[in-house]
């Protein structure tokens, strides 16, 4: 009888070959596409906040909210709906 030694690492099995995935490339800048799409998105965000403001009256029959909470949830700096479509805007 062939006494085998035990290998904590076993092989492949005989025949196939083990795939290697990609090798991790570092960090990149953002490319221009995406400081674009970016500068875009907050564009867009911003032109829809000015819009919300002028039509704050419609959105005080629509949401039940005060003109007050309508405008502190539009005003910038802070943590705020505006600051949460700025964000969502940013990551896509």
């Amino acid at each position: 009888m062939v006494k085998r030694e035990d290998n904590p690492t076993p092989s492949p099995t005989p025949g196939k070959k083990r795939k290697i995935g990609p090798k991790s490339t570092p960090t990149k800048a953002p490319s221009a596409l995406a400081k674009g799409r970016a500068i875009l998105a907050e564009e867009i965000v911003t032109l829809g906040i000015a819009a919300a403001q002028a039509n704050a009256a419609s959105l005080v029959q629509k949401t039940g909210l005060t003109p007050g909470q309508i405008k502190n949830q539009l005003a910038p700096l802070r943590s705020n709906v505006r600051k949460a479509l700025l964000e969502a805007a940013k990551t896509t």
